[in-house]
């Protein structure tokens, strides 16, 4: 169904995405790395999830890893071991083997990590089992800039794998900063120079296509919405597949009007858009990239932006600064730059930054 709420899981629960699905599964059924880019809920999971689907119907073994919420490699360990214990025949498999590494103890159903194991290590090892046992196998790293911080391990990691494993595919999503740009622009020291994996970036929904899911979901439960009330959602709330999808479920699911559904889409995604904007400033200088938000919030030219920053803090700010500041908006898909301008990508995120809530 459209209007679930939960990521979709199948290829025909998809809307407009035909042709996305099609070439992350080419490339990976010809063993090429790929990364899915974009700002959170425009259905990166989704996409990835049905990839999975389709991938299994193909022959191949694939193990989804959600990394939300990790910054280190045991975040990624103790990911990697539930995505095997979730594929339960794989695991039947190989369960023989892991039970020799010295780091891990193997039950029936269930692995767990034993004192003083080294994650980078057991990783490593994990995977090269993997590598050895198990035929095509892709493993989808969701968020996999989460792990930024242990760019240098991972990095060293992926590099191996590649070189070691040709039936090992990975399938990145997140967005194109920290650790993911590190994939796509390494240095030519990097060990992943010259092994690039191929990039694919998904955008919001056109407005057309945007109606037309609304229109398409409505039908499954049998349900008319006028089309101005439509419009409006679109209007308020771009092309995210995600806001979309939360208005639909609110009215079909939920059963409110339009207005109170209008209300409570909005109420949720500020709750998310202030999540999305204070993961992203944690690591960052959290002033200088607020006002620069807050200029580009109503559209602003570079030196618009300079000037807004330079206003408010009372110095200037050089072009590197400035730079760094605004490339780090454009690879984590905040903002998009249209002509001279630049312009926050998702509608509600621009509306919480104007509503003087981000502080």
């Amino acid at each position: 169904m459209l209007f679930d709420l939960h990521p979709k899981e199948k290829p025909e629960s998809l809307y407009g995405r035909d042709d996305d699905l099609s070439k992350i599964v080419g490339h990976i059924e010809n063993h090429r790395w790929i990364s899915i880019l974009g700002p959170r809920m425009v259905g990166k999971t989704s996409i990835a999830k049905a990839a999975k689907f389709r991938l299994q119907r193909r022959r191949f073994t694939v193990l989804y890893v959600n990394l939300w919420g990790s910054n280190s490699m045991q975040g990624l360990l103790d990911g990697v071991l539930h995505a095997l214990q979730d594929s339960s025949k794989l695991y039947r498999k190989v369960k023989k083997y892991l039970s020799r590494i010295e780091g891990l103890n193997v039950g029936l159903v269930h692995m767990t990590v034993k004192d003083g194991a080294k994650p980078v290590s057991l990783t490593w090892q994990i995977l090269s089992l993997l590598g050895n046992h198990a035929d095509d196998l892709c493993i989808i790293l969701d968020e996999v800039q989460e792990l930024s911080n242990v760019s240098s391990h991972l990095v060293k990691l992926l590099a191996n794998i590649f070189s070691t494993y040709s039936n090992i595919s990975f399938c990145f999503t997140g967005s194109q900063s920290g650790l993911v740009k590190s994939l796509h622009s390494p240095r030519p020291t990097s060990p992943l120079y010259g092994r690039t994996p191929a990039m694919l970036t998904i955008k919001p929904f056109e407005a057309r296509i945007s109606r037309n899911f609304l229109v398409a979901g409505l039908r499954e439960h049998e349900m008319k919405v006028p089309l101005a009330d439509l419009d409006e959602v679109v209007s308020r709330f771009g092309g995210i597949p995600g806001w979309l999808t939360y208005y639909g479920n609110s009215v079909t699911i939920s059963k409110l009007s339009h207005k109170e559904a209008l209300r409570q889409t909005e109420k949720e995604a500020f709750k998310t858009a202030k999540q999305t904007l204070e993961h992203y400033l944690e690591i960052r200088k959290r002033r200088i990239h607020l006002l620069a938000l807050k200029a580009i919030a109503i559209q602003a030219s570079w030196s618009e932006i300079r000037r807004a920053i330079e206003a408010n803090t009372g110095k200037k700010i050089n072009d590197a600064s400035l730079k760094i500041t605004v490339d780090a908006l454009l690879e984590a898909f905040i903002i998009e730059k249209r002509g001279s301008t630049y312009q926050v990508v998702d509608p509600v995120v621009r509306r919480y930054l104007l509503s003087g809530k981000a502080k």
